[in-house]
């Protein structure tokens, strides 16, 4: 039988490296490629960015029949998969829109997949649990269950 668990938590967010995005670049373009609201347009807006880049003109391939299909998405670049075809579309998009630096709110390394020349900055997320039951109490108990631990 499988059990569900409820961890009630957290989740904030920040910027690696502020100061790319500080209130002394008054002229700070910055393009947004990450997860779905936009936790990169957050944190860019709250450090002081100066203005968010549509990446609507720019977009290539996949990326411009994306946006033209969900318009919804809006200013934010949404990396739309990880195969070969999309990764060049988004390396395209990326290299292709005029921007001071990109901010990075996806979770993955997106440096490791895709090429990009413009200065980035990445969203951080740390998990903070709240109350009992916990991650660390659920897997410890699993693992004295499953006689999984010395």
């Amino acid at each position: 039988m499988t059990r569900s668990f409820y961890i009630s938590s957290h989740i904030p967010i920040h910027l690696q490296k502020p100061w790319r995005v500080a209130h002394s670049y008054a002229d700070q373009l910055i393009l947004d490629v990450g997860g779905g609201y936009g936790e990169g347009t957050v944190v860019a807006l709250k450090h002081g960015a100066a203005e968010l880049i549509d990446p609507r003109p720019y977009a290539v391939g996949k990326l411009a029949y994306t946006f033209e299909k969900y318009p919804e998405i809006g200013v934010l670049l949404s990396a739309m998969g990880y195969g070969e075809e999309q990764v060049k579309d988004l390396e395209k998009t990326i290299a292709a829109t005029p921007c001071d630096a990109v901010v990075i709110g996806t979770p993955i390394d997106l440096g490791r997949v895709v090429k990009i020349n413009q200065p980035t900055v990445k969203v951080g997320y740390e998990l903070q649990e709240i109350g009992y039951p916990n991650l660390e109490g659920i897997l410890q108990d699993f693992c004295k269950k499953h006689k999984l631990v010395k």
